[in-house]
């Protein structure tokens, strides 16, 4: 397993992979702050978020597929925790009865909120990772201020995953010719685990030493540098205008939904 496999979308050339991974980031948390905020009591209501998204995954030029694929393997999370708002939440009417548990209105209205806000943010992460590499992304969290630590963390999870999958698999190819039977791989599993949890440690070792003795010194370096230009600015300023007057026309009771 390559490490270019894991973002390997982002090396497309599209409008939103020209742009500034900074004015992507900054984006995306605002769209995510301002879906967010949004109250659960009304589910229809973060369907005006939807126009600016569609337009991003439009200007992206990403497979829908895989994009449909990977938000719905996430949205599996917030189903499993929105399953019992229903039976749970009693707000509104008894909208049926199932033994001597009630589906009241208000929790459906609110596991649906849930799930559709939890659908639109999820999306927006999708496309901020699918049109970023994640080194020059790690570039914009070091510029925002994020914590020196935090982003070494994400650099290496980023940069050793395939290596333990790598691993894994080997690990994996050694089992398999020494249990050939399902039920003799079932028994050895734990010491596998241990295994692997064992090497990872002592690789982790062993890389440490040899990233210090080269002069690491924690900071996340890349080869081109970053340009904020217009059209980064255009786009900033487009959203945060759009998800303002949104925002505005909510609190003053002229948004219906």
């Amino acid at each position: 397993m390559h490490h270019a496999y894991i973002d390997h979308l982002s090396t497309l050339d599209s409008p939103v992979h020209r742009l500034d991974p900074r004015a992507k980031l900054a984006c995306a948390l605002l769209y995510c702050a301002a879906v967010a905020s949004l109250p659960v009591s009304r589910p229809l209501l973060p369907a005006w978020c939807v126009p600016p998204l569609a337009a991003a995954v439009a200007a992206s030029r990403l497979p829908l597929r895989y994009l449909a694929r990977r938000c719905l393997m996430l949205c599996a999370f917030a189903a499993s925790v929105a399953l019992f708002f229903p039976f749970t939440l009693a707000r509104g009417d008894v909208a049926a009865a199932i033994g001597p548990l009630k589906v009241y209105t208000g929790g459906l209205a609110a596991a649906g909120s849930i799930l559709f806000r939890f659908a639109l943010t999820t999306l927006a992460v999708l496309v901020l990772a699918c049109t970023t590499p994640f080194p020059r992304l790690l570039r914009a969290m070091q510029w925002f201020g994020l914590p020196r630590l935090f982003i070494m963390v994400l650099a290496f999870l980023y940069r050793y995953l395939f290596v333990l999958v790598d691993e894994a698999d080997r690990i994996a190819r050694a089992r398999d010719s020494r249990c050939p039977s399902r039920r003799g791989r079932w028994t050895v599993t734990p010491a596998i685990l241990g295994m692997l949890f064992v090497r990872s440690v002592d690789r982790s070792d062993r890389i440490y030493a040899a990233m210090l003795s080269r002069g690491f010194d924690g900071a996340v370096r890349v080869l081109d540098g970053l340009a904020f230009r217009r059209a980064d600015a255009a786009v900033l300023a487009g959203l945060a205008i759009y998800l303002s007057l949104f925002l505005a026309a909510f609190l003053g009771g002229w948004c219906p939904a």
